[in-house]
């Protein structure tokens, strides 16, 4: 996958999920820019990201408050940049064009251990 950024990215991460069909991909600017790429709608809608200085995760929280149990573990690295980013963007793609198919912008909450 190409990385939204004019630059190359300083880091990433990818996480799949047979049981939900899904793969995740999150891409780090030296700027904190911070997105997130899926190639399947989440099954309830998204209301923030959250991502855990202790575990080094991004988690998604839905609508509801839950977590579904999952989320992209990040090289801990990257975590002053997470720190530092407040928006995530969030992007949809087609599994087989990659062209977008939808988009967002969520806040992103830090939680420290």
């Amino acid at each position: 996958m190409n990385s939204p950024f004019l630059n190359a990215p300083i880091g990433g991460a990818r996480a799949n999920y047979a049981d939900m069909d899904m793969k995740l991909d999150c891409f780090v600017s030296e700027n904190a820019d911070v997105c997130v790429f899926h190639d399947k709608p989440f099954s309830k809608t998204l209301s923030w990201i959250e991502y855990d200085t202790r575990t080094s995760k991004l988690d998604f929280i839905m609508e509801d408050g839950d977590t579904r149990n999952f989320g992209i573990p990040v090289d801990r690295k990257l975590s002053a940049y997470f720190h530092n980013a407040h928006i995530i963007s969030i992007i949809q793609l087609n599994p087989a064009t990659k062209d977008v198919e939808n988009g967002m912008d969520l806040p992103l909450i830090i939680h420290a251990a």
